[in-house]
């Protein structure tokens, strides 16, 4: 998966956090302070717990999950015109339905779709003489 400069750059600094030499997420049972010695990742449950926390501090009101974070990622690749068969390939997918579950269909890729369809029909020239 491309990491784009930004986010490598936000990890950057959150490993700054606790320099672990072997972890981004080492395991924070114990405590911040105790992240450097952490001996094993960060679980689902840590993971799960850092999102809920991340969403309260935005005031979002809705359940954000790992798995609800991905759907939307997709969905956004999607609509910003990314080929489904790249995002299966940044996913991870074996097969090109699981994909499909993780994109929906919004109202931003059913304009893109007009708006292409749009721009390829503009693009022909028909002579209507020619074609009786």
């Amino acid at each position: 998966m491309p990491l784009p400069e930004v986010t490598l750059n936000v990890l950057r600094r959150f490993w700054g956090t606790h320099r672990h030499p072997k972890l981004l997420f080492p395991n924070p049972s114990g405590g911040v302070a105790q992240m450097p010695r952490a001996t094993g990742p960060m679980d689902r449950g840590g993971v799960e717990l850092a999102i809920k926390a991340a969403v309260a501090d935005c005031g979002i009101q809705r359940k954000i999950t790992s798995h609800s974070l991905r759907h939307g990622f997709a969905t956004h690749l999607l609509e910003l015109g990314v080929d489904l068969r790249e995002i299966q390939k940044i996913l991870g997918h074996a097969r090109p339905e699981t994909t499909a579950r993780y994109a929906h269909l919004t109202e931003v890729t059913s304009a893109n779709a007009a708006e292409q369809l749009e721009k390829m029909l503009l693009a022909f020239s028909i002579r209507w003489e020619d074609v009786a």
